[in-house]
């Protein structure tokens, strides 16, 4: 037989690009199939940055500069930094309202969130307050918001407070509890 007449060709015609759309559709749904438990987790992981970014520089408000309150705590000099941020903070736990000889309001509300104590700072005695502000989702998982707000119960002055964003799914490969 000779190959002159167009069935026997040993090219590709330019109409096979290919592309077997039953094949891609089973492969789709195939793979949404096996991504749908983790839904939850990809929308919160994605969702949270963005959030946290239209936050921005308002996250953060100081009320008192270092200066302003080294000032009315009457510190005149600084000692050297030898632990991390918070390696002095001492949890209150259920005490709340006392510790030692400092006498503090267990709840404060600023801006309509209301704030609960729950560290110490055991050395300038600043108390670390936190809130949590949750919106609850469809399918058992949440975006919130968490609040912190410094205050100095000596001069009775709020120092600063902080606002973060974050996601909580359930991971269906670990039990299903919330992350």
């Amino acid at each position: 037989m000779k190959c002159d007449d167009k069935s026997c060709s040993t090219t590709k015609s330019k109409s096979d690009t290919g592309f077997h759309f039953p094949c891609c559709m089973c492969l789709f749904v195939i793979l949404f199939f096996m991504t749908m438990p983790f839904m939850q987790w990809i929308t919160a992981e994605i969702t949270t940055p963005i959030r946290q970014m239209m936050i921005g520089d308002k996250g953060i408000q100081i009320y008192l500069k270092p200066e302003e309150w080294r000032e009315l705590r009457g510190i005149t000099t600084i000692p050297p930094k030898i632990e991390g941020p918070l390696d002095n903070f001492y949890y209150l736990g259920w005490e709340g309202g006392e510790y030692d000889d400092v006498s503090f309001p267990k709840f404060i509300e600023v801006e309509g969130i209301k704030y609960e104590a729950n560290y110490i700072d055991k050395k300038t005695r600043v108390i670390l307050y936190y809130a949590t502000k949750y919106n609850e989702l469809p399918y058992f998982w949440t975006l919130g918001t968490s609040y912190r707000l410094f205050y100095d119960p000596i001069i009775h002055k709020i120092i600063a407070s902080s606002e973060d964003a974050f996601g909580e799914y359930p991971t269906p490969l670990a039990g299903g509890g919330k992350l």
